[in-house]
């Protein structure tokens, strides 16, 4: 293949990836929400990792309904990291929040995962 080819697949992967994220954050499914992250995510504000996966459930799991969406999503590849911007609409019950978000993926095991996120 060649590099514009394997540029194009590591899009598509990518663009899986956070598609495979939103739909099981939407669907309240901790398993595969959690699934989508790095074995080394660090989440922010220097939170460890066990606090910020406790917390995720809380938060998660205590809304009666998620709906998550991403929109204008640009993706730029660099070997095996990936920078992914968008506009993020989360709603759960009665709160609603756009705004842009940007994760910063890297390829585990073949496998695009999510090792940074920030929101601005």
């Amino acid at each position: 293949p060649s590099a514009v080819q394997g540029q194009v697949q590591d899009e598509t992967e990518v663009r899986q990836a956070i598609e495979r994220w939103s739909a099981a954050w939407s669907a309240r499914d901790m398993k595969g929400y959690l699934d989508q992250y790095a074995r080394s995510f660090a989440p922010a504000g220097g939170q460890s990792r066990g606090d910020w996966v406790k917390s995720r459930y809380q938060r998660i799991l205590s809304k009666k309904r998620i709906a998550h969406a991403v929109q204008n999503l640009e993706i730029r590849v660099t070997g095996d990291v990936a920078t992914a911007s968008f506009q993020q609409t989360y709603e759960a019950d009665k709160t609603r929040q756009v705004g842009p978000k940007t994760l910063q993926l890297i390829r585990e095991g073949g496998v695009w995962r999510i090792h940074q996120e920030s929101t601005l």
